[in-house]
């Protein structure tokens, strides 16, 4: 009864404590946002010669004096592997310095931080994916003109983007927020979601269209 009162991160950090009691392992806490979400699993590694890796784009994550972390900067992507990131995502044949040479391709990137912060890989991604549909200059005549309230570059380039697949792929992808996030969906049960049990070939075309 007494373990039921505990919060759950103390008993979840009291389990896994017994786990590592015999072992050495990696355990990766993946795009931590509050400090108190990891804190319990922290202190449990610090007890063991297991090694804890938390990935954040939170600065306050790591410099918590509650946690012995040795931080490492991941920068953000420099003007040439940007536009090679643009080429491997357009859904056509294309180089990195065919993308630089094009004007909207430029104007793009520019908008996602290419030349001034650093690229935005996230914003880069998921604009490049449409230019097959809509070429460059349809991507940026997009993300000129939609949400144009939403300042956070990686938050309007994912709504642009989104905005930008057919109306059919947009309702299957929105249908998706009914899964936890992370959650493993078995494909049948995806399947019968979307109404396409009996229609294989569609399934796949959607998937690979939203995993784009």
């Amino acid at each position: 009864e007494e373990w039921k009162q505990l919060p759950a991160l103390e008993r979840a950090g009291r389990q896994l404590g017994a786990l590592l009691a015999m072992k050495r392992v990696l355990i990766v806490a993946d795009d931590v946002w509050k400090v108190e979400t990891v804190l319990p699993i922290a202190e449990v590694v610090a007890k063991t010669s297991s090694r804890l890796l938390i990935t954040t784009r939170i600065g306050a994550v790591l410099t918590d004096t509650r946690i012995a972390a040795a931080p490492f900067e991941v920068d953000l992507l420099n003007e040439q592997d940007s536009y090679r990131l643009m080429a491997s995502w357009a859904g056509q044949p294309c180089t990195a310095s065919e993308v630089a040479r094009n004007e909207q391709a430029r104007e793009v990137a520019a908008r996602c931080g290419v030349g001034k912060a650093g690229g935005l890989p996230l914003a880069l991604r998921s604009l490049s994916a449409q230019v097959e549909g809509y070429g460059w200059d349809g991507v940026l005549g997009q993300l000129a003109s939609e949400f144009a309230d939403e300042t956070d570059p990686s938050r309007r380039a994912l709504r642009v983007s989104l905005n930008m697949l057919d109306a059919t792929l947009r309702e299957r992808y929105e249908m998706l927020a009914i899964f936890m996030e992370d959650e493993r969906i078995p494909l049948d049960i995806l399947q019968r979601l979307w109404g396409l049990a009996d229609k294989r070939a569609e399934f796949d075309r959607t998937l690979v269209s939203l995993l784009r």
